[in-house]
């Protein structure tokens, strides 16, 4: 996807930040495929479901060994999408080597961007994968306009 070249911005949470976010620690480190399919679902903006995304990181990621590639493609278009700096050493090294710190990065940057593109008063979309239910990670259950857009 083509975006428009943004300004260039720092991520608003550190790689090594998963403890601030519990609940986005324990699926990134336990079940990263509801996190990383969530995510490319909304770098996708849709086109690619969680479903398919997460099956497609499982595959690679479990019977070949190469999912770090995958999250790496998408680590560099949210980059692209919103200005960010690629981070200590570049995203392939970033994901090879820290792939579940990487990908709850991605969800918490995904979910804070979606909370600055709302508005400043607009608190739902704070608690992107701040859920338990998989079904509701990077959703806040009482913003209708988030479930739409998260749950293409």
């Amino acid at each position: 996807m083509n975006y428009p070249p943004p300004t260039r911005a720092e991520w608003s949470t550190g790689l090594y930040d998963c403890m601030n976010d519990c609940d986005t620690c324990c699926w990134g480190c336990w079940c990263p495929c509801v996190l990383v399919g969530k995510n490319v679902e909304v770098l996708d903006e849709g086109a690619t479901s969680c479903c398919t995304a997460g099956t497609l990181f499982c595959l690679l990621q479990y019977c070949v060994g190469v999912g770090c590639i995958y999250t790496c493609i998408y680590r560099g278009r949210l980059r692209q999408k919103y200005g960010l700096p690629p981070g200590p050493c570049g995203d392939c090294l970033t994901d090879c080597c820290c792939q579940a710190c990487s990908i709850c990065q991605v969800t918490r940057e995904l979910g804070n961007q979606l909370h600055r593109d709302r508005g400043p008063d607009d608190n739902e979309l704070r608690a992107m994968g701040n859920r338990t239910d998989p079904s509701n990670i990077g959703v806040n259950s009482n913003s209708p306009a988030q479930k739409q857009y998260m749950n293409r």
